[in-house]
């Protein structure tokens, strides 16, 4: 039998023990929670009381999931994370782990996510929604939403040139000096009507030249370009029917530089194709006695060159026709490139020309190797294969794959024994080049192959190397005088980052060759290497409620696919996608 008593002195030895235990925590029964402080139990709240009270038991569980954070900071948990992941990486984790158990209203995106949704959209539509499926992206609506908020109309955007003021302020006298570059692309014709705007698109827009009732077929985009620093910048763009006027285009062009101007950059180039209405505008624009031109009555002249590669392509195009004589008794003929081609292709077991195909004879906008062609046309000339006069040929060659070089190099020094393809510098040989080559080209001759008659007037390549000659001496002798302006890439004198604008355009989706214009912008030859000044997430505006739309000047990763909704914007969002149906 086991007394009823007080406890024993077992008992008490029991209880000594587990106290002296590392279970001594079992032995207290005391409650500290807040409701026991205050001698209350839940069932005693009123509904205030309860409410509060919840709120209470949230505040502590963040505080202590707070501390747990601290705790794995502190024990370099997240060291990885924070020192190899970039920005993007570290801010699309967040964004999973943020949104991946909530319903689609209770997603919550940062202006990041939307321009990182927004870059991975304009690359393929499709691929997007097959991407969304498995990680939390914002929805194509809310996307085009967010794009909507871009007031980027036709002409130049008062925005735009205020928050590219507050780059300029940031930059010295030489990051300043820009070129001016444009081009055209076509479009779809069609008729969008914008509701929220109370504006139809698809008629011709010039902008502050006004709305004019013909259906547009034709985005004239203009983009600035650094020439020392690579950045570069769409400022301005309008919708055309056909090819717009030389006097519309000369009037858009004095306008935008003087903007320009007036916000601190120097433009001191215009760069554009050398064909078309463009070279009817630069006769309007300059005196025909120069090859430049003020705006405002500064001082600072802006020089006219064209794009070298399209110089290079009308070249090879004359060729077609014509047999070019460029010295005394020697003439430069395209049957020679071509069977030079054929015997390579026909009787070497390796061949020099492994680079050209069929196709280059077949198609008027294809590029040939010049250095490689001359080599080879040279080696049959040598084993007799071809007539000592195709020499000539090979000659003339060289001698545009030399004038090719000294125009578009990207590189400090030369290379691959290529004396011209360098930086142009006051030690470089380029200003003696083009001295020898410019009194060459004033003899320069064609000649009609079927008819036999002289035909030189009736093209404007050799014109355009040589306005493109003296307009980069001019350039340079302003340049060299400004400080840290030591040498001068003159890849950055082509177009090649509006091109790579249309190519962003048209490679969204799949095969959108011909964009419409309610697609209105906004988008790659090679690749050009510049950051953009204005990115997507400079753009986007919001709405304040004690404000009115503010912008934000925060940069991201240069993605090309974000220039391009600058311009054309994506559909609206009651409207089928065009590009889901390619």
């Amino acid at each position: 039998n086991h007394p009823s008593g007080p406890s024993t002195a077992s008992d008490h030895s029991y209880s000594e023990n587990v106290k002296n235990d590392n279970f001594d925590f079992l032995l207290h029964t005391d409650k500290t929670g807040l409701l026991n402080e205050m001698g209350l139990k839940k069932s005693e709240l009123n509904p205030r009381e309860n409410f509060m009270y919840k709120a209470h038991l949230l505040e502590n569980k963040g505080n202590q999931l707070k501390n747990n954070i601290k705790s794995l900071y502190e024990q370099g948990k997240f060291q990885i994370i924070e020192g190899e992941l970039n920005d993007v990486t570290k801010n699309f984790i967040n964004s999973q782990l943020r949104n991946f158990n909530k319903i689609p209203h209770a997603k919550r995106w940062t202006v990041d996510d939307k321009v990182l949704a927004l870059s991975l959209y304009k690359r393929s539509p499709r691929l997007y929604r097959y991407l969304s499926a498995i990680f939390q992206f914002p929805s194509c609506k809310s996307l085009k939403t967010v794009m909507s908020q871009i007031p980027f109309e036709t002409g130049i955007n008062s925005t735009i040139f205020s928050h590219l003021q507050q780059k300029i302020n940031n930059m010295n006298e030489a990051n300043r000096c820009c070129s001016l570059i444009f081009d055209e692309m076509s479009l779809s014709p069609g008729f969008y009507y914008d509701a929220n705007n109370q504006l139809i698109y698809g008629y011709e827009d010039l902008g502050h030249l006004g709305r004019i009732n013909k259906q547009a077929n034709h985005a004239l985009v203009f983009m600035i370009r650094g020439l020392r620093k690579t950045w570069k910048q769409v400022v301005a763009y309008y919708f055309t029917s056909g090819t717009i006027s030389a006097q519309a285009l000369k009037q858009i062009i004095v306008h935008l530089i003087s903007e320009l101007q007036n916000i601190g950059l120097k433009c001191v180039i215009k760069v554009n194709k050398p064909v078309g209405i463009t070279s009817v505008m630069c006769r309007n624009i300059i005196n025909t006695s120069s090859y430049y031109f003020s705006v405002n009555g500064v001082p600072l002249r802006v020089v006219t060159i064209y794009d070298v590669s399209h110089l290079l392509k009308n070249t090879r195009n004359s060729l077609l026709r014509c047999n070019l004589t460029f010295q005394k008794d020697k003439v430069a003929k395209f049957q020679y490139i071509e069977s030079s081609f054929n015997l390579d292709h026909q009787k070497r077991t390796y061949r020099q020309l492994s680079k050209m195909n069929p196709s280059y004879f077949n198609f008027k906008d294809s590029y040939m190797k010049m250095k490689n062609l001359a080599a080879c046309i040279e080696t049959w000339v040598a084993f007799k294969d071809l007539p000592s006069e195709a020499a000539f040929t090979a000659e003339f060659c060289h001698l545009i794959d030399s004038l090719f070089d000294s125009l578009n190099s990207s590189n400090l020094y030369s290379d691959d024994g290529k004396k011209y393809r360098c930086a142009l510098t006051e030690e470089s040989p380029h200003v003696e080049f083009w001295s020898e080559i410019l009194q060459q080209m004033r003899n320069w001759q064609l000649i009609d192959i079927s008819s036999g008659q002289n035909v030189t007037n009736q093209y404007s390549f050799i014109k355009g190397w040589q306005t493109t000659i003296k307009s980069v001496i001019s350039l340079w002798n302003q340049l060299k005088n400004i400080d840290s302006f030591t040498f001068l890439f003159l890849r950055n004198l082509n177009q090649d980052p509006v091109e790579n604008l249309f190519g962003v355009i048209r490679q969204h989706g799949v095969c959108n060759n011909n964009p419409t214009s309610p697609n209105k912008l906004n988008s790659n030859c090679l690749d050009d290497s510049c950051t953009p000044l204005a990115d997507i997430k400079t753009l986007l505006a919001y709405n304040d409620l004690r404000a009115q739309k503010y912008w934000r000047a925060v940069h991201i990763f240069t993605m090309e696919p974000l220039l391009a909704v600058l311009v054309f914007n994506l559909p609206p969002p009651n409207k089928p996608d065009y590009h889901d149906k390619c």
